[in-house]
């Protein structure tokens, strides 16, 4: 042990054998905190807790009355400190520093056992030092605070908080309360340093002064995002507690749950009733002998649920980094949701992800979707959004795999429009033209199983012309061959010819060739598509890939006959990718293989041989066959200009 360690516990020996003669030695230890010596300053981190923890269950140090609600500590209180001896505002003093410089270690550079061994004493105080049964909701907000926004602690101390500490009913409804605060104090530094860039950007005349101005909003920007993450991170392991759950087996980090030495503390925005009826229930207790526990907040289920909300409300007002964002739109859907008092809450801030599109707008119309269909919440605009979010780019996203599967779910209810699930259909079906085979794959699985889920679609595969629309085809056939006939004959000028064509282009738009689906529409019931039909699968029927022409022929079959008949599983069509394809038609084994088969070796180019290629016995080939075959070699072997052929004779041998 080097030396600086063995004199650290050397003072820390003789502290603990007499703290009230050698108190002065306090100080000494809170110097060895700043030492270099990982070693030394652990070792006085662990005397100094043992100290002061012991100081305070002694009442030598002057408790504040803690609130109920883990707020700051009562007032009053101050007097009682201020009329203390000289020895006790000393210890008052000096563990004020040590909580100080624990909380410095934990935001500052420090290694990263050093930081460990800072937060657990932190902890430690914070379950000492408001009395037995008592959790501080100071001690344990400043150690969040010191985490979050110092910058500079280590993912071990993070670690610690998250799987030791953060699970106790107590130090979860602090750590959410403090994050809530500190999110509400980090949108505030955010829009006043977007207030002082922009101050600065309309100050600035001379390049030179721009870019030394940059620096700091660049790092002060930096700060930022790494607290953002920080308290993501904080929030994403806060285990959500949904209405109903069971508190009875839930632990506390003061023991006070484990105990039976704390009750829930009243709900103040409770109705009357409500807290008339928990009043008498903590009567009768107390009437049946039983011990009255100190009322705390964090013991009350709904203001822990309410407090985990706060937290996270109050964090979605920040600006989020892009790969935050995205991992918040998933923890939104699959925890938080459920867990909030009024989840329509939310509404406005996923609405507005919808407009970043993507991958993020999916993610959000899942959660929409969620509000929707599970808490109630009214959003008209829900499919029409969703249409918008199907373009030709998600073929080609990164995140198409997940993009398409929640498409999937979104579409699976049977309760959709018919006009709406034609427009879907009719959308997937002229994506399929323009998309990557794999994509053009997607889309007919698509189209296939919004066919099947609604047999009133059917109609878009095969849409028969009434008796006066096949009249009017017949009829506007025969003058476009007669005007073809006309063009190809008569030498008109430029103007006759282009005056004709427009004609004949709004002849054929007012036909019943004309598509009525309009594509730019952005409302899908709008977008006329239960009048059109599914052109685009029969020009599929043609596709390059034959994979995508293999894969058009499930639409053949009828799919009104939902018990001969079953959905594409999309599945293994959205891992499909150009190397699957290849490897896929590289290791198909063929039936038929074409190979070059003779029953005889040929002895001329066309058939029959120099030896007698017209005999029926020898080549079974026809005499006029044979005559034709001798004459194409006969062609093919004649002299060309300065070169000597000589021809073999016709019947050699």
């Amino acid at each position: 042990m080097p030396g600086a360690a063995v004199g650290v516990k050397a003072l820390a020996e003789r502290l603990q054998a007499d703290p009230g003669k050698h108190s002065a030695l306090a100080g000494k230890l809170l110097d060895a905190l700043s030492s270099k010596d990982e070693a030394a300053a652990c070792a006085a981190v662990q005397a100094l807790k043992l100290h002061f923890i012991t100081a305070c269950d002694d009442g030598a140090i002057p408790r504040k009355r803690p609130r109920a609600d883990g707020g700051a500590a009562d007032p009053a209180a101050d007097g009682d400190a201020a009329a203390a001896p000289p020895e006790a505002r000393q210890l008052q003093a000096d563990y004020s520093a040590f909580v100080a410089r624990l909380l410095s270690l934990l935001s500052g550079p420090a290694p990263a056992g050093l930081q460990v061994a800072a937060l657990a004493a932190l902890l430690e105080c914070a379950r000492h030092e408001e009395g037995p049964g008592a959790c501080s909701g100071r001690v344990v907000g400043s150690a969040v605070d010191a985490l979050v926004r110092g910058g500079g602690a280590a993912p071990e101390a993070h670690a610690l908080l998250f799987s030791r500490y953060l699970p106790h009913l107590d130090v979860r409804y602090h750590a959410l309360k403090a994050a809530a605060r500190l999110a509400g104090l980090l949108a505030k530094d955010g829009a006043a340093q977007r207030r002082r860039q922009q101050q600065q950007q309309q100050q600035q005349q001379q390049q030179q002064q721009q870019q030394q101005a940059e620096a700091e909003p660049a790092a002060a920007a930096a700060a930022a995002e790494d607290a953002v993450r920080a308290l993501f991170d904080l929030l994403s392991h806060a285990a959500p507690l949904r209405p109903g759950d069971d508190l009875s087996g839930a632990t506390s980090w003061c023991g006070a749950a484990e105990a039976g030495l704390v009750v829930a503390a009243a709900d103040a925005s409770a109705s009357s009733k409500a807290r008339r009826k928990r009043k008498a229930q903590l009567a009768a207790a107390g009437a049946g002998g039983a011990p009255a526990g100190a009322a705390a907040s964090w013991a009350n289920p709904k203001l822990q649920q309410r407090a985990y909300g706060e937290a996270w409300l109050a964090f979605l007002q920040l600006d989020l980094p892009s790969d935050i964002y995205k991992k918040v739109l998933l923890k939104l859907h699959s925890d938080v949701i459920g867990a909030l008092t009024d989840p329509a809450l939310l509404a406005d801030f996923l609405t507005a992800s919808l407009d970043r599109g993507g991958l993020e707008g999916m993610l959000a119309l899942n959660g929409i979707f969620t509000l929707v269909t599970r808490h109630g919440l009214e959003y008209p605009a829900f499919y029409r959004r969703l249409y918008g979010l199907l373009t030709p780019e998600a073929f080609l996203s990164k995140h198409r795999v997940q993009l398409f599967k929640l498409a999937d779910i979104f579409l699976a209810s049977g309760l959709v429009p018919a006009y709406t699930a034609a427009a879907f259909a009719k959308r997937f079906a002229r994506l399929a033209l323009r998309a990557p085979p794999a994509g053009a794959m997607v889309a007919v699985g698509f189209v296939h199983n919004l066919i099947r889920r609604h047999p009133s679609c059917m109609v878009l595969l095969h849409r028969p012309l009434a008796a006066g629309q096949q009249q009017q085809a017949q009829q506007q056939e025969q003058e476009q061959q007669e005007q073809q006939q006309q063009q190809q004959g008569a030498k008109r000028g430029k103007r006759e010819g282009e005056a004709g064509s427009q004609q004949q282009q709004q002849q054929q738009q007012q036909g019943p060739g004309h598509d009525p689906y309009n594509e730019a529409e952005p409302d899908p019931a709008l977008s006329r598509a239960v009048e059109s039909s599914l052109w685009e699968i029969d020009a599929l029927r043609r596709h390059y890939c034959p994979q995508v022409a293999t894969l058009v022929a499930v639409l053949d079959k009828d799919l009104s006959d939902r018990a001969h008949t079953s959905e594409v599983d999309l599945e293994p069509l959205l891992a499909t990718s150009y190397a699957s394809l290849i490897a896929s038609e590289a290791g198909r084994r063929l039936k038929a293989a074409p190979v070059a088969f003779y029953a005889r070796p040929p002895g001329a180019l066309f058939g029959g041989g120099a030896g007698g290629g017209a005999e029926a016995e020898g080549g079974g080939v026809r005499a006029s066959e044979a005559a034709a075959a001798a004459a194409g070699n006969a062609a093919l072997l004649a002299p060309l200009p300065g070169w000597d052929v000589e021809m073999p004779p016709e019947g050699g041998a």
